[in-house]
């Protein structure tokens, strides 16, 4: 039994170094439309992060999208190789103001 732990716990460390993380994090401007991320994976679970300026409040506003392959719901799409953001007319109009966000990616 302490071999096979042993043999997964390899297994894993070999997995999984600095050079070849379960995640890419990374941003990308938007410019008011909907905007692709190649990542040359299909992600398995996104998140991406970003500020937006409240008009009702006049405040800057934090916000985080989650959305899993299994369940985009109607703010980004998955491709074989990223994703994509859908337009300002969709549900998520925030992932395509025209500014930086930030996402992380796992696979």
């Amino acid at each position: 039994a302490a071999e096979i732990a042993q043999s997964s716990a390899d297994a894993v460390a070999d997995a999984y170094t600095p050079d070849n993380k379960p995640f890419v994090v990374g941003s990308y401007s938007a410019n008011g439309s909907g905007v692709t991320v190649e990542l040359g994976f299909k992600p398995s679970l996104v998140i991406i992060s970003g500020e937006r300026y409240s008009t009702d409040t006049e405040d800057m506003m934090l916000y985080t999208v989650i959305a899993t392959a299994d369940s985009p719901g109607m703010v980004i799409e998955f491709t074989n190789t990223g994703f994509r953001t859908l337009g300002v007319g969709s549900y998520a109009p925030y992932l395509c103001d025209k500014r930086a966000y930030r996402y992380i990616a796992f696979r």
